[in-house]
């Protein structure tokens, strides 16, 4: 996983990354974005061929929580590795 950060001052004002994750057994991936705040906005792109859906549905100081759902089925995605870039800001 690769991770950029653009800084001002002590605040990360924007950060990126690509993640590469299996999701877990709720379809969760967790991704660090070190940003030591809140972000206000994620975004996340799918960077594979399968049709999956990427939802954001938590974020802390630390990390964000995406969830993975299966775009055919509407069923969450538990298992096989997971590409998308994302950016937090």
């Amino acid at each position: 996983m690769s991770n950029y950060q653009y800084r001002q001052g002590q605040f990360d004002l924007l950060t990126l990354g690509a993640q590469a994750s299996v999701p877990d057994g709720s379809g969760d991936i967790v991704v660090t974005h070190n940003m030591q705040k809140s972000p206000h906005v994620v975004l996340c792109q799918l960077t594979e061929t399968n049709n999956y859906t990427l939802a954001v549905h938590a974020r802390s100081t630390t990390t964000f929580t995406v969830r993975v759902y299966d775009a055919d089925t509407g069923s969450a995605v538990t298992s096989g590795t997971v590409d998308f870039d994302w950016l937090a800001y």
